[in-house]
């Protein structure tokens, strides 16, 4: 488990998967979006996917927006909503960077959100790896 200084926890739960949880009342800015991809670069050599554990309220500033999800090595993005939180994306994902075209898709919480996410991210893995002939 890694712990961030801004009330982020990273946890290792699959060779090529990381969940994340963000503290309640956390508004994600810049320098925070710096650590936590440095911290991914220490956790996975090559690519990864990650399951966002949306149980907390927590927002990102516009330039946080901006640039998460930029990581060259992150293949797929799964948001999981418990209640009473929404699954739902911060609004430049719906507007700004849709033409980075983020691997992103949105599950509900309980009571089997966490393992179809888990299993929608190693497909994406999956299918992200080069085959050799």
């Amino acid at each position: 488990m890694y712990q961030l200084s801004f009330g982020c926890e990273i946890n290792k739960i699959e060779q090529n998967i990381a969940s994340v949880t963000i503290n309640d009342g956390v508004e994600i800015d810049l320098d925070m979006i710096t650590e936590f991809d440095q911290c991914l670069e220490q956790i996975f050599s090559g690519p990864y996917g990650l399951l966002i554990d949306k149980r907390h309220h927590y927002t990102y500033s516009y330039e946080a927006q901006l640039c998460m999800a930029s990581s060259p090595n992150l293949i797929a993005t799964a948001v999981v909503g418990h209640a009473p939180v929404e699954p739902k994306l911060p609004p430049a994902f719906y507007t700004v960077r849709q033409v980075d075209r983020l691997n992103t898709r949105v599950f509900r919480g309980q009571p089997q959100g966490n393992a179809l996410a888990i299993t929608w991210l190693k497909y994406q893995l999956a299918k992200a790896q080069p085959t050799f002939n």
